[in-house]
């Protein structure tokens, strides 16, 4: 088995990653200025959804059955249907996004160009997170932060190396495009040599439990997981994606600005909660709900201070450096901060009950956020102006905890009370 220490590599490679994940679309951001990156948020966002959907759970295999990927032709094989499946799947996401009068719609490029893009960015991606969820199986964790690191260096300084050149929107997307392509091939290449390796290198335990972990999984429990991979990955964009077609190009570039910074707070909570738990865990008398309960208050604290230096600093400061254009990030980031606070304790609830297996309750509760943000995204004033998409979004996160922290309480309190009667 491997020891602990590798394992520390799986939440410690994610810092580096988000910091130059930040760092570049902060950059790229500013060079393009709101209107352009709002489409290419746009087109971001439409193309995770469009990876997850067609990816039908494959990552899921792969990380618990790296054997599946064994050699280069298991992953070419797999790449007709890839493209079928993404070029059906990206066809009814453009429908989706490019109505008359939205962000896309308005795109100075063509449907064809457009889905063009889309299409081979969803390959691209899809492709690099199965190369990904192959060393995740392999449990080469410091492979995986640094393959992790390199998958979001590559595009963003492509990104900002091209916009510090040029602002045209489609040369932004071609070296989007092409970065992802580029690295599908770099990974595709350490690929071929690492799965040799990870098997030859693997202890006699290691290599049973690779030929045997492809029974540790039942199908129910793959379609599970894939649904509630689409249902997280759609409450946490599909405001991005409803916003784009009811506010301009501009409020939605800035908007996407400031819900990436905002989430930030999630981003220190969830590594307060994974810090705190040794600590909270060697409490005497600390059963499993209290560790739960404890860590979340740990999270909430780490969420609202981070909430706060982003508002109270971090937003003057870079309203300061990328001037005008982005008038409106300060009061986004204001607003959305409530529910970003709210959005930590509906994850980790979420988290919880994914934890257990509840996959059907995690479903069910991800369409109560999805239902509100479409609800509030489509209906909500027109007096809200540019605030619209960040006051639907904080509202719904809101109101989503709200319902989260009740439903799972209630099924936890339920689940405990069986285990009571069993004993």
């Amino acid at each position: 088995m491997r020891t602990n220490s590798s394992h520390i590599w799986a939440p410690l490679g994610q810092v580096p990653v988000f910091v130059v994940a930040g760092f570049t679309s902060l950059v790229a951001a500013g060079l393009l200025g709101p209107s352009t990156w709002g489409v290419v948020s746009t087109i971001n966002a439409t193309v995770a959804l469009i990876t997850v959907i067609s990816a039908l759970g494959y990552p899921t295999q792969i990380a618990r059955n790296p054997n599946i990927l064994s050699k280069p032709l298991d992953l070419l094989r797999r790449i007709p249907l890839l493209i079928l499946v993404v070029g059906a799947t990206a066809l009814l996401a453009l429908r989706l996004v490019a109505a008359p009068g939205s962000v896309i719609g308005e795109a100075p490029l063509a449907h064809w160009a457009i889905y063009t893009f889309l299409l081979l960015l969803s390959i691209a991606l899809t492709v690099n997170e199965w190369v990904l969820s192959l060393f995740q199986g392999l449990e080469r964790f410091r492979d995986l932060a640094v393959l992790r690191l390199l998958a979001v260096t590559l595009p963003g300084l492509a990104v900002v190396i091209v916009a510090s050149i040029s602002a045209d929107l489609g040369k932004a997307l071609l070296a989007l495009v092409f970065s992802n392509l580029l690295l599908s091939v770099i990974l595709t290449v350490i690929f071929s040599s690492a799965t040799r390796r990870g098997v030859q290198t693997a202890t006699a335990d290691e290599r049973v439990n690779l030929e045997n972990r492809k029974f540790a999984i039942k199908p129910t429990q793959l379609l599970g997981s894939y649904l509630t991979s689409v249902a997280l990955l759609l409450a946490l964009r599909v405001d991005l994606i409803v916003a784009s077609v009811r506010s301009d190009a501009a409020a939605v570039g800035t908007f996407a600005l400031a819900l990436m910074l905002a989430e930030t707070a999630w981003f220190v909570a969830n590594g307060a909660a994974i810090s705190m738990l040794p600590r909270i865990a060697k409490a005497a008398g600390v059963d499993q709900a209290s560790l739960m309960d404890r860590s979340l208050w740990w999270s909430l604290l780490a969420a609202t201070l981070t909430s706060a230096v982003l508002v109270g600093v971090v937003a003057p400061v870079l309203q300061a450096v990328l001037g005008r254009d982005f008038d409106d990030l300060f009061w986004n980031l204001l607003v959305l901060a409530p529910g970003m606070i709210a959005f930590v304790v509906a994850k980790l609830r979420l988290t919880q009950l994914i934890g257990h297996n509840l996959w059907i309750q995690t479903i069910a509760l991800c369409a109560v956020v999805i239902a509100s943000k479409l609800a509030l995204n489509l209906f909500l004033p027109e007096q809200f102006g540019p605030l619209l998409p960040a006051t639907a979004t904080s509202v719904s996160y809101v109101f989503g905890a709200i319902v989260v922290a009740i439903v799972t309480k209630q099924i936890f309190n339920r689940r405990r009370r069986r285990g009571s009667d069993a004993g």
